[in-house]
């Protein structure tokens, strides 16, 4: 579905952030990238979604080159994003939020709001049942008129998955889902993420939480250093003695 092959990224000054690190997200799965801080993963999930351009090697989505294109591009190919941290329109609504993702609504066209006035309110009315019903499903609907703001750390990094998804993506990648959450959120953020992968949705996943990393993941990439130390099963790469030493080590 997604594939980074041999990119490389440097930053001003020098800095070599990835050194021809190659990624695949098999379809229907999630796919784990693992690290210490400073290995390349986030710069990497940044060159997978199109806001890094890499100076070496090609990103491909489903099969087509399309490194120089950029996330608005492949976000209308199917690739949608979150991030580490949260960026709800705080003063907006939880709907309100959810809302301002839906693209290509008429109702933003002045021409459209004068003469088609009916076929602008049923798409507004679709696009209102389609947040209620992800809304719903992470528990957030009877919050739908509060401020966004006022979510709780796990509410918000649900809400934004939920905003994603109403890109109708094939893939989604997730930076850290889990930071600043608590364990009880963090289980919902598992369960939904599991019964998405059920219905065909692919995933990205740049976590420190090995725990969520061992429950989601079907196969992990290990990076230290800008490059992939290892890739395989959670257990595999767990147990191998360069990623205890390259990242365990930097977790103690």
């Amino acid at each position: 579905m997604l594939e980074a092959v041999n990119v490389s990224v440097i930053y001003e000054g020098g800095f070599k952030a990835l050194n021809g690190a190659s990624v695949q997200l098999a379809a229907g799965t999630v796919t784990g990238l693992i690290g210490p801080n400073g290995a390349g993963k986030s710069t990497l999930f940044g060159v997978l979604a199109g806001a890094v351009r890499p100076v070496a090697g090609e990103v491909r989505l489903g099969g087509e080159i399309v490194t120089q294109h950029g996330p608005a591009w492949r976000a209308r190919r199917g690739l949608a994003r979150t991030f580490q941290l949260s960026r709800e329109l705080a003063s907006l609504t939880v709907l309100e939020n959810v809302l301002v993702a839906q693209p290509h609504m008429r109702g933003e066209n002045v021409l459209s709001l004068l003469w088609s006035r009916r076929a602008v309110r049923d798409e507004e009315d679709a696009a209102i049942d389609k947040a209620r019903a992800l809304l719903q499903r992470v528990d957030l609907w009877k919050l739908a008129d509060a401020p966004a703001g006022t979510l709780s750390g796990g509410q918000k990094k649900l809400l934004e998955i939920c905003r994603a998804l109403m890109l109708d993506p094939r893939i989604v990648l997730m930076d850290e889902p889990s930071a600043g959450v608590n364990p009880t959120r963090i289980g919902e953020i598992v369960e939904f993420v599991q019964a998405l992968r059920a219905e065909g949705t692919t995933f990205g996943l740049v976590e420190h939480n090995m725990g969520m990393v061992r429950l989601l993941c079907d196969h992990v990439y290990v990076l230290a250093e800008g490059q992939v130390l290892t890739e395989g099963r959670f257990d595999d790469v767990i147990a191998n003695t360069e990623v205890a030493s390259a990242y365990l080590g930097a977790q103690s």
